[in-house]
């Protein structure tokens, strides 16, 4: 790169904090770690949340994956990374459970996911709290792998658009794009949708990382 005249992009704005894990809430075990794989819709749900830069600053998005098919079944989007946030991200999946199933639901230990109100609502949808060690974000990988994966691939992010701009933006990608129609290999080259779709069929549930 340097013989060719080429520098690397990358962005000088300072990155702000999404987890605060050092509060005096309750702290949930990890009923995740050595489960096998689920193998049926709505068994666990990966939840967590991340950054994204607007024009009046940095905002948060909030996000609900069923870790079956990797589906993103709820997510919100507000200018305060707070126990609202998540709440609203939780609330907006609600639909996508009955409530006669128990559904494991899968977080970082941040002060958010910890708080009353966001365990109240986890009891009021029937879930049972899970919790990663602190500083140990493997089991919640397939949820960072999305969010690299919008910020790679949704390039309209890199410019400074407005918040309503943006959660146009991120409405796109994750309704019109990510769970429709971006493929993965570990789905049998299927969508999310398609894949849950084909649950019971030949197809479905074999394909696997």
């Amino acid at each position: 790169m340097k013989e060719q005249g080429l520098k690397g992009c990358y962005n000088e704005r300072k990155r702000p904090k999404t987890t605060d894990s050092k509060h005096g809430n309750r702290i949930s075990n990890n009923f995740l770690k050595g489960r096998d794989f689920p193998t049926r819709p709505k068994e666990a749900v990966v939840v967590d949340t991340t950054y994204i830069w607007t024009d009046s600053g940095w905002h948060y998005l909030a996000t609900v994956m069923d870790l079956f098919n990797r589906e993103i079944v709820g997510w919100s989007f507000s200018s305060n990374n707070d126990r609202h946030l998540v709440c609203q991200a939780l609330w907006n999946a609600s639909g996508e459970f009955s409530g006669d199933e128990l559904i494991i639901h899968h977080s970082d230990r941040g002060s958010t996911y910890c708080s009353d109100e966001y365990r109240k609502l986890l009891d009021e949808l029937g879930m049972v709290s899970s919790m990663s060690a602190k500083g140990y974000c493997y089991d919640n990988a397939h949820m960072e792998s999305f969010f690299g994966s919008l910020k790679s691939e949704c390039r309209e992010l890199d410019e400074s658009l407005s918040a309503a701009q943006v959660k146009l933006v991120l409405f796109d990608y994750i309704e019109g794009f990510y769970n429709t129609h971006r493929i993965h290999t570990a789905l049998g080259s299927m969508s999310p949708r398609e894949y849950r779709k084909s649950y019971g069929s030949p197809r479905g549930g074999c394909h696997r990382i």
